[in-house]
């Protein structure tokens, strides 16, 4: 490689061309091994041949197994645990926790997720709401 970044180039370790370095990502002090485009197609094709690895790694950092999701998801008939319908996204269905304790209590539609996240989980405020609702 010559020093001067302008006219720095690198072997692609996917399509096997030398690039101008403009074309491989930085990471830290270094550049990726392959090109932005091979970069690109490796990770379509990871995704592609593991469609459901986003979703496992998601339960995982819960320890909840695809099994142990599933059947939450029948117990609560496969809807959320407070609004009782099917998450309207078609999206599934969000893993609510205890973040004091983590423990997980059910599974919920992401606009009620979002309602005990936003209201930070305390019982006094979504009293207080529900209070406000049925005065007005």
């Amino acid at each position: 490689m010559v020093s001067n970044h302008t006219t720095m180039k690198r072997l692609c370790s996917g399509c096997k061309t030398i690039k101008p370095i403009s074309n491989f990502y930085k990471y830290r002090n270094t550049f990726w091994s392959y090109c932005k485009s091979c970069s690109k197609q490796r990770g379509i094709n990871f995704r592609k041949s593991h469609p459901n690895y986003r979703r496992v790694q998601t339960l995982a950092s819960y320890g909840v197994s695809v099994e142990e999701y599933s059947a939450l998801l029948s117990k609560q008939n496969g809807v959320c645990a407070i609004c009782k319908r099917v998450c309207a996204s078609g999206d599934s269905l969000s893993i609510d926790h205890n973040h004091q304790t983590g423990e997980v209590r059910g599974l919920l539609c992401k606009r009620c997720n979002l309602v005990l996240g936003n209201a930070q989980e305390s019982i006094l405020l979504l009293e207080s709401a529900i209070d406000y609702l049925v005065r007005y």
